[in-house]
């Protein structure tokens, strides 16, 4: 058994018809073209990842990655699962 610390968190979604709803909102949450229109077109995640968090040998750093990847790898399986 695999003992991974994966985070997920659940969204709250209305069915207002057959096929159209409502999705909550995530406050503070960027999109890789808000990133992208933010730093320029050519900069990637990890240059996102530096501004935001600092050097990537600070603990701070090292947070924010160990939290991206959890959570991708989370929905990752849940989107291939569905």
């Amino acid at each position: 058994m695999c003992k991974c610390n994966l985070w997920i968190r659940s969204y709250e979604i209305i069915a207002t018809g057959n096929n159209c709803g409502l999705m909550e909102f995530v406050s503070d949450s960027l999109s890789i073209h808000g990133i992208k229109e933010k730093l320029g077109p050519n900069s990637t995640l990890v240059d996102y990842f530096r501004r935001q968090f600092g050097k990537p040998s600070s603990a701070r750093y090292k947070k924010a990655v160990e939290n991206f990847t959890s959570s991708l790898a989370a929905y990752s399986l849940v989107c291939y699962i569905l």
